[in-house]
């Protein structure tokens, strides 16, 4: 439970990029204005809804490898968003953020429940939401310093998180959270 929540932190630092750095992005790179920001926020949020329909069946597909590979695709989503001023690309983005995003929330909640006694399962669920949103709230912090490092480009954040995420995403792939038992139980 130690290493899966220190992932969730971890993880939460660079996926809180997306959407805290979004608009200022599409401003500064003159792609759009508020509303063009929020029509990509929205689509990462739809996307995020429907994705949510496809935990099932990501799982039993990926089985415990589920958290790796949606922390990958948020990878590619942000990383995406990083290389381009196009609106449909950075769409494209938003769409595999959400998707990862979709997965990634409810996968790690059930399979830290999971990973524990029924007894501990609340207990487990409160410290992956907590760290995961202590990443996100330290993002800025962490991952503006480390992309100012490389220039003023607030391209470079999405560089860094990207990067940062496919690390994560391939340590979470290599050295799984949960055994695949336990990520099909919470199919069962």
């Amino acid at each position: 439970m130690v290493y899966f929540g220190a992932l969730c932190l971890i993880t939460g630092i660079f996926v809180a990029t997306f959407n805290t750095n979004i608009a200022m992005y599409i401003d500064r790179k003159g792609i759009g204005d508020a509303s063009t920001a929020g029509t990509v926020a929205s689509i990462m949020q739809v996307i995020g809804i429907i994705g949510g329909l496809m935990p099932g069946f990501v799982v039993k597909t990926f089985k415990r490898f589920t958290i790796g590979a949606s922390i990958l695709v948020m990878a590619a989503g942000t990383a995406i968003v990083g290389m381009t001023t196009s609106f449909p690309m950075i769409c494209i983005g938003a769409v595999l953020v959400g998707i990862g995003f979709a997965i990634r929330n409810p996968g790690a909640v059930t399979f830290g429940a999971n990973m524990v006694p029924a007894a501990q399962a609340s207990l487990a669920i409160a410290i992956i939401s907590a760290t995961y949103n202590v990443g996100n709230f330290i993002s800025a912090y962490v991952v503006n310093p480390v992309a100012g490092l490389m220039g003023d480009d607030i391209a470079n954040r999405f560089t860094v998180s990207a990067a940062a995420l496919a690390v994560i995403g391939i340590v979470a792939c290599l050295k799984a959270p949960t055994t695949d038992a336990q990520a099909l139980d919470s199919q069962n």
